[in-house]
């Protein structure tokens, strides 16, 4: 979700060979971001719940609160966050099978808060620039990496 579609286009405009590839493989899942965010968000809640459950079956209550709250930090937010800070492209392009999965899987549920999304909320809209800022970048000042989040 680091990446707009936006960010995506740009990449796929001027990025290096690979780069290029890993926002073509993105892209295709990125164009619908309300419902790629309900699938993620989604899976994220079910998984966290299923191991949390499991824990608490296999341990003590307590112990497998513990278990599960350091499993889903290290391996759940920590590591994830700490790849995909340096990795996005890369690792984005590589969990898009899954992602695809998960989309079927959670589908029933995710379409229709993602159409609730689009509309309440709109539907996504893109990153705009400025003069000053295309012109920054353009010029070699902004130094952005592709797999860095763009900023307004």
């Amino acid at each position: 979700m680091g990446l707009d579609k936006t960010g995506l286009e740009i990449v796929m405009g001027g990025g290096s060979p690979s780069e290029k590839a890993n926002a073509k493989k993105i892209y295709p899942l990125r164009k619908d971001g309300n419902l790629l965010l309900c699938t993620l968000l989604l899976g994220n809640v079910a998984v966290n719940a299923l191991l949390s459950i499991l824990m608490a079956d296999l341990t003590s209550g307590t112990t497998g609160f513990l278990m599960s709250t350091g499993v889903i930090v290290v391996f759940g937010e920590i590591i994830p966050q700490a790849a995909c800070s340096r990795y996005a492209l890369a690792v984005g392009a590589k969990a898009v099978p899954i992602v695809r999965v998960i989309r079927a899987l959670f589908f029933v549920l995710a379409k229709p808060l993602a159409l609730g999304l689009d509309y309440f909320l709109g539907k996504e809209i893109g990153t705009y620039y400025d003069k000053e800022e295309v012109s920054e970048w353009s010029e070699g000042g902004g130094g952005r990496r592709a797999c860095e989040p763009l900023v307004n």
